[in-house]
């Protein structure tokens, strides 16, 4: 098993061929190659992983990363994607239009204010926009707005910390994708 950027490759050998894939967290990509050595099929797989991420980031829209690529950083966060994360998003994804409050993300967190919900959303925007390679905007005091990585949002109202926020399309797609949201409770409870 080897490291490659953001990738894990695997290699199984068959007789005189060498088999090597590419996965993402414990995901397997559809990259395959084959080759007589070990070295060969590794750098096969290597070359068709940049081209994907190549492809895939000549068709964001405006810059924002896809679907699959939203799908791509969960598979590789895994575990740094913590049970409130989840917990946040699939309130958010119900939400209607997916919009909320961060008061209301706090809540469905099981959080008592806005505050915990703005330093644990951002801090998933920022895992999701550093594995992306994607600058979030910048907020007009020049902090970054890192929950922009997955949503976009504006100040709810007179007080300005409680934010509120849609959920991009892309991400979306991405958790419907995951089947957030839709998991029996007993088996959603088995797996955190």
């Amino acid at each position: 098993m080897l490291s490659f950027q953001h990738y894990t490759i695997k290699t199984f050998n068959r007789g005189a061929v060498t088999t090597a894939r590419g996965y993402i967290g414990d995901k397997p990509t559809p990259i395959t190659a084959e080759a007589k050595t070990v070295d060969d099929a590794v750098r096969l797989v290597e070359r068709q992983l940049v081209s994907r991420d190549a492809d895939r980031r000549a068709s964001r829209k405006d810059g924002i990363p896809t679907a699959e690529e939203f799908a791509d950083a969960f598979a590789a966060l895994g575990p740094k994607v913590r049970k409130h994360h989840w917990k946040m998003l699939g309130a958010h994804l119900s939400a209607p239009d997916a919009t909320m409050t961060t008061g209301e993300i706090a809540g469905a967190a099981g959080y008592s204010g806005y505050s915990s919900a703005n330093l644990h959303y951002a801090a998933l925007g920022r895992l999701l926009a550093e594995h992306l390679g994607f600058d979030p905007p910048r907020d007009s005091d020049g902090s970054i707005l890192w929950t922009a990585t997955h949503a976009t949002g504006d100040r709810d109202g007179a007080d300005k910390l409680n934010w509120r926020w849609t959920l991009r399309p892309e991400v979306v797609a991405c958790l419907r994708a995951l089947g957030v949201g839709t998991e029996p409770a007993e088996a959603k409870e088995a797996r955190d």
